[in-house]
């Protein structure tokens, strides 16, 4: 059976959505499974849409897309609309262009800070952590006690993260069995063992993270192919970007193996 283009599919599909979803759920989820931007853009939305700041700032995140075919000056632009229509996401991306500093933007903490503020104010939790004159900042700022062991890891307070995650050790949080299966891959505060990796690894792919995944497709890529092309494809399925792009990473095999 012919397969229909990527974009008869998309019209085909939005125009016959029962739930009359917005264009913006149809192009991210596509562009999640096939990584073609250039098939997926502003010229499928309707001017009703381009005035939605869900679809404002789900277009900014197509056009950030990967390193590889990233649009930093398209992303910000989209960003910044989707965050004068009150989207706590959208202040959040542009504070972390701002704190960083990017080819669309110059680094400027000011402004980073004003943003973060900012998407704080509108209800982005984690935000509040980096707000400078933040007077606290704890578990209680975050939906899950995954999404603040995200936090604490992501930011290099790797103690306080180790501690967290080992007081809730019990826990079924599919974040904590990842972040439990990092410490041993990296051998961050504990003995570096790739088997207690893996075995955290699964657990969190069992429970529903996509990284998790992905990162037993990287440990298994020079051992086991096929096994590696598996769980690229399960990363793949449970919406992790890298594992779309990674499944015929085969002939790229040194470059991924270093990730």
């Amino acid at each position: 059976m012919r397969k229909l283009p990527l974009l008869v599919f998309l019209l085909f599909t939005v125009g016959h959505s029962a739930k009359a979803e917005s264009f913006a759920s149809h192009m991210l989820d596509s562009y999640n499974q096939s990584g073609e931007r250039s098939k997926i853009s502003e010229k499928l939305c309707t001017e009703k849409d381009m005035e939605d700041p869900k679809v404002l700032f789900n277009l900014a995140e197509v056009y950030w897309g990967s390193q590889q075919s990233r649009d930093e000056f398209k992303a910000y632009d989209y960003y910044l609309k989707a965050a004068d229509k009150g989207h706590p996401d959208a202040h959040a991306r542009i504070a972390t262009l701002y704190a960083k500093g990017s080819s669309a933007v110059e680094k400027d903490p000011k402004k980073a800070d004003s943003y973060f503020k900012k998407a704080c104010d509108l209800g982005y939790k984690w935000a509040c952590c980096y707000v400078s004159d933040a007077k606290k900042c704890g578990e209680n700022y975050f939906n899950s006690k995954g999404d603040w062991a995200d936090f604490l890891f992501l930011n290099n307070r790797y103690d306080e993260a180790y501690d967290f995650i080992m007081k809730n050790r019990d826990s079924s949080d599919s974040k904590l069995l990842f972040y439990r299966g990092m410490f041993h891959e990296k051998g961050i505060k504990v003995k570096r063992d790739t088997d207690k990796a893996i075995y955290y690894y699964e657990k969190a792919t069992a429970a529903g993270l996509g990284k998790a995944a992905y990162r037993l497709g990287i440990l298994n890529l020079k051992k086991d192919e096929i096994k590696s092309q598996y769980y690229f494809e399960k990363a793949c399925d449970l919406g992790y970007k890298l594992g779309c792009r990674a499944r015929y990473a085969g002939v790229f095999l040194d470059h991924y193996a270093g990730i």
